[in-house]
């Protein structure tokens, strides 16, 4: 059935707070999967990212945070991780579901398009340096587009993602009800929206 939104706080003595807000995430096809890599490069990849401007140069909540996604033969997960003071987990929490719920109802700029293909193209030559990655990049290619890509194809392929492209991940992925975590010594003071813009 649909996932059910939910929160839920995990009391330890630890000197921070985690937090981790996630979704189950559909199977991505090859193109969908490199449009991902595009847009998750500019909400929360790097430290140029949407998230850690917003959450860690702006406002300094955060130790690090970041977006992920883990994909599997069948389905996966979408998740944003950030360490923070326990005091400013709320705020945290607020910032990011701000940021997320923006990129998913405005999606990103052109110019952030071309500076994550290029980091992106970047990093997929550096890549090709290491025997391991390389193998990764181009087993997980094989999985989802069904046949061999060269390291040529992949720049390609990057190349060929568009800001629609983009859009409709951050559109599948974001608009899902997340599962809000904060492992820490942390006492929720509010009750959060968890179902994700609509």
């Amino acid at each position: 059935g649909p996932q059910q939104a939910s929160a839920e706080v995990a009391p330890m003595q630890l000197p921070q707070a985690v937090v981790l807000t996630g979704n189950v995430a559909p199977r991505l096809t090859w193109r969908q999967s490199m449009a991902f890599d595009i847009g998750n490069q500019v909400l929360g990849g790097d430290s140029t990212s949407r998230l850690f401007q917003e959450v860690r140069e702006k406002r300094g909540l955060v130790y690090s945070v970041h977006s992920f996604r883990s994909g599997y033969s069948d389905a996966g997960m979408f998740g944003v991780y950030a360490g923070t003071m326990p005091d400013k987990a709320d705020k945290t929490i607020e910032v990011i579901q701000e940021v997320l719920a923006d990129v998913a109802t405005h999606g990103i700029t052109d110019d952030e398009v071309a500076r994550a293909k290029g980091q992106l193209r970047g990093a997929s030559v550096l890549e090709s340096e290491d025997p391991a990655s390389r193998m990764s990049r181009l087993g997980e290619a094989e999985v989802l587009s069904g046949h061999l890509l060269s390291l040529d194809d992949v720049v390609e392929e990057i190349e060929n993602v568009t800001s629609d492209d983009i859009a409709a991940v951050a559109a599948l992925l974001l608009k899902q009800p997340q599962t809000l975590t904060v492992v820490g010594p942390y006492e929720a003071d509010r009750t959060f929206d968890t179902e994700g813009p609509q």
